[in-house]
């Protein structure tokens, strides 16, 4: 742990959202699917929630000597490169993959592509979820994680203020292991972040308007990696100019 380095692999920008359903509604406030804080909390203890997770190989948390480093990838095809540099950095450890859809389609993808104890994909699609103990343990376990593409206003709204954040933050700043994401897995690594609350705003529209309601502005209150200080990033750029 005692060198970073950044690896990019995107066009830097401003005000897409990675999704490219603009015409999706969003909601204000955190989504709690309806249910009270008090229910979910209830749920959680119960142990009546539980994240859907995927696992590629050894089931035994390992722990290997690592680097820290990011990977700033901006969607699309992902760079074979990039992610091997990200999965040797872990010191063949265990890697851990969020998001809040799809399924394991990089599972063995990593586990292939370097020496790893393990690849483990976790779907983090609710705030209930994103607070399950298990959940949280699974990613400060991590020897390094990727967030993959999607929609950045669902890791905002599902991860922003939940035991997630929190142990993502503990990667980045306590463990200091590489970290890795792709379009709204990027979005979200810089310490300002278009959040896509209300869709995707073009260049065209918030440019003569800063304060056009589709300009949704977050900063230092959520992921918090100390080196991506006063920077956003950003992907997709060129299709939504």
């Amino acid at each position: 742990m005692n060198q970073f380095s950044i690896v990019i692999f995107l066009t830097i920008a401003i005000l897409s959202s990675s999704c490219s359903k603009s015409s999706i509604a969003k909601k204000n406030k955190f989504n709690t699917a309806n249910s009270s804080v008090a229910d979910i909390e209830g749920a959680v203890s119960k142990g009546t929630i539980s994240a859907t997770t995927y696992l590629t190989g050894d089931a035994a948390d390992v722990n290997t000597t690592t680097s820290a480093g990011l990977v700033l990838m901006g969607g699309g095809t992902d760079v074979d490169a990039a992610i091997k540099w990200m999965l040797e950095k872990s010191g063949g450890g265990d890697i851990v993959v969020i998001r809040s859809s799809g399924t394991n389609g990089y599972n063995k993808y990593m586990y292939n592509l370097a020496k790893v104890n393990s690849v483990e994909t976790i779907i983090i699609d609710s705030r209930a979820k994103a607070n399950l103990p298990i959940v949280a343990n699974k990613i400060k376990n991590a020897e390094a994680l990727f967030i993959a593409g999607g929609d950045q206003w669902n890791y905002i709204n599902y991860w922003k203020d939940t035991e997630v954040e929190v142990a993502i933050n503990y990667l980045i700043n306590i463990k200091k292991v590489t970290i890795g994401g792709t379009s709204a897995g990027l979005a979200i690594l810089g310490s300002h972040y278009f959040s896509a609350q209300n869709g995707t705003v073009t260049s065209e529209q918030a440019l003569p308007n800063p304060y056009n309601t589709l300009v949704q502005i977050g900063g230092n209150d959520f992921i918090s990696p100390t080196f991506m200080a006063n920077t956003i990033t950003d992907s997709h750029y060129t299709q939504r100019t």
